[in-house]
């Protein structure tokens, strides 16, 4: 039986230790982009307060998007974005309307809601949907009714570039 000899011992944890850093640097920038934010507390008697009604705050904001320079020329491909949420809107239900009324929109200088058809409105779900005559664009609004926890979705042919591509954005709400 033959041993290794300590300097051979110091070569063996140098090259142990050096292939645990570059495996911590790997994974470090190979990691996924996850955003996570802090669950809000969730009163079940405010939920039920106002049915027809719903105040919602954005917990978290992501967008995709690409241009034709960055699939053509610059190809430096697809952008996405994942961000903690700021905006807040208002949802109105009036018959099989869902009235959608985002402050962003009203800093802006937009005072009238977004129409949306009701596609569900039962005791777990209000689900609607909402595009345009040119059909450029479908947007979706789904509200899981017990806990308040929503998705609002932009999907474009382009949003503001007509020679863009397709773009997404997703927002996940609290609505109270």
């Amino acid at each position: 039986m033959k041993f290794i000899k300590l300097d051979e011992w110091k070569w063996l944890i140098i090259v142990a230790i050096l292939s645990s850093v570059l495996t911590g640097i790997t994974v470090y920038y190979l990691k996924p982009s996850n955003y996570i934010t802090e669950f809000p507390y969730i009163n079940s008697e405010l939920l039920k307060a106002t049915p027809e009604e719903w105040v919602c705050d954005s917990m978290v904001h992501s967008r995709l998007n690409a241009s034709k320079d960055s699939v053509f020329e610059k190809k430096d491909g697809i952008q996405g974005v994942v961000e903690k949420g700021t905006d807040k809107i208002n949802l109105k239900i009036d018959g099989e309307i869902l009235n959608v009324s985002s402050r962003a929109a009203f800093e802006s200088g937009i005072t009238e809601s977004e129409p949306y058809e009701i596609l569900r409105n039962d005791e777990k779900f209000l689900m609607a949907v909402n595009t345009n005559q040119e059909k450029t664009y479908i947007d979706t609004f789904v509200v899981e009714k017990s806990t308040g926890l929503s998705t609002w979705t932009k999907n474009r042919t382009y949003f503001f570039d007509p020679e863009g591509h397709p773009e997404s954005w997703a927002f996940y709400f609290i609505c109270r």
